[in-house]
């Protein structure tokens, strides 16, 4: 019983606990954008969860976030976009090889990591 309360209130002190750098990664990429994007231009998210967090259409399939990049080069759409919001992990450096070929019209804005440094999100605004 002394165990199972011990455990109950590490966790609750767990969530009291100020949260790391990066915890909210994902909510601070779409926050930059959205205070950059004043204009309401078009964005592309490549997670279904940074859609939920952009307040954007979401659909919840199991496409992975690679397949619908790749989807958005092949039909060709991807100009429509000022912002293009690519979620990277650090063990798939093809796909970052991939957008960073393929985004030539687009600069790298800023980088957000989450808490280990594994996982990051890069934000592509149009050039000029």
């Amino acid at each position: 019983v002394l165990a199972l309360v011990l455990v109950m209130l590490s966790g609750t002190v767990k969530n009291i606990l100020p949260k790391q750098q990066g915890y909210n990664y994902m909510q601070e990429a779409v926050a930059w954008v959205d205070q950059y994007n004043a204009k309401k231009l078009a964005v592309f998210y490549d997670d279904t969860r940074m859609r939920f967090y952009a307040e954007q259409p979401v659909t919840y399939d199991q496409i992975k976030q690679e397949t619908r990049f790749n989807s958005l080069l092949q039909d060709n759409s991807w100009g429509k976009y000022e912002f293009i919001v690519l979620s990277h992990e650090k063990k798939n450096p093809n796909y970052i090889m991939n957008a960073k070929k393929n985004l030539a019209n687009y600069d790298e804005m800023i980088r957000f990591y989450d808490a280990k440094k594994r996982k990051f999100i890069i934000v592509y605004k149009k050039k000029a």
